[in-house]
């Protein structure tokens, strides 16, 4: 009987709204990633992928009402530059 009840919670779960857009919006961003490194040099790419934690920062604040302390924005600040300097080189 337990095994029923986790089997039901496994599709519960993985058909949960949030779950499967997550999947989705994940598989998105992979095929663009790959679409990404066919067009361009990989030095170019890797870095420019790292403003996903900018998107992350202002998706917390305005989805889930997270604080943006100091340190997390100095952190994206710094991110920003990094990718700055690769992407100019």
């Amino acid at each position: 009987m337990p095994e029923k009840s986790i089997i039901d919670n496994f599709f519960r779960i993985i058909l949960n709204g949030w779950i499967l857009s997550g999947f989705i919006v994940y598989a998105v961003a992979t095929g663009f990633f790959m679409w990404l490194l066919s067009k361009y040099e990989i030095s170019l790419v890797i870095p420019i992928t790292s403003v996903a934690f900018i998107y992350s920062l202002i998706a917390g604040h305005l989805l889930f009402n997270e604080q943006i302390t100091v340190w997390r924005l100095m952190g994206v600040l710094i991110i920003i530059l990094g990718v700055f300097m690769v992407v100019k080189n």
